[in-house]
């Protein structure tokens, strides 16, 4: 169905357990075979997996999904991943998340918002926000970062799709 994560990805994506590292985490050394990194199709269980740790999150998705490559699906999973273990760690108590996915034909928008209480200090830029950085610009895409116009914080990513204009 349309808007939903993982529809046109098809199989190809495998979930695998969570593992630490920045944009080039996963990415090999040359030497065996490396593990299927998450994708589109895997978003849907990571968001069960974060509102079973006590974060509400809704989902939302526009427009008509694309197959996009490993890249942009790893850089999308992850982006959502790391905003929403922020909002764990930093929203407060009675947080609630929105994750939201709009194919709007040259690019795929992704954005995740809190209704938290945003940021405890202005300017600290954690790894985390430099990592979803680097792996969304790995895929060619853009990212923005910081409080929302209604309070709380909300990440954003741009990223090119497949047969999409530039």
């Amino acid at each position: 169905p349309p808007g939903r994560p993982g529809a046109a990805a098809g199989g190809a994506d495998e979930a695998v357990p969570v593992s630490a590292g920045g944009p080039g985490a996963g990415f090999g050394d040359g030497g065996g075979a490396e593990p299927p990194q998450p994708g589109l199709a895997d978003l849907l269980d990571l968001l069960a997996r974060v509102r079973a740790a006590g974060l509400p999150v809704a989902y939302a998705g526009t427009g008509n999904p694309v197959r996009v490559g490993a890249a942009t699906g790893l850089a999308v999973y992850r982006l959502v991943q790391e905003s929403l273990t922020n909002t764990l760690k930093h929203a407060g108590p009675g947080a609630a998340a929105r994750v939201e996915l709009a194919w709007t034909g040259p690019e795929l928008v992704v954005e995740v918002r809190d209704d938290g209480r945003g940021p405890v200090s202005a300017g600290t830029g954690g790894q985390g926000l430099v990592g979803m950085r680097e792996r969304v610009a790995l895929a060619g895409g853009t990212t923005a970062a910081g409080i929302g116009p209604d309070g709380g914080f909300r990440v954003t990513a741009r990223l090119p799709v497949p047969g999409g204009a530039r």
